[in-house]
């Protein structure tokens, strides 16, 4: 994902050795696009535990 502009990396040099991540823009703005398809995940698998808890 570094590669692709979705994460930066930063090394520190440091005793111990410390890597941070974060989002670029680009790894932002891919995070609002999937928001929606993680909330009807959600709403979907909840729909499907209430749906088996009626037929059990």
């Amino acid at each position: 994902m570094e590669a692709d502009g979705i994460v930066r990396r930063e090394v520190f040099p440091e005793v111990p050795p410390r890597v941070e991540y974060s989002a670029t823009p680009a790894g932002e703005a891919l995070n609002r696009a999937l928001g929606p398809v993680a909330e009807w995940g959600q709403k979907y698998a909840a729909a499907r535990t209430r749906t088996s808890e009626k037929t059990s």
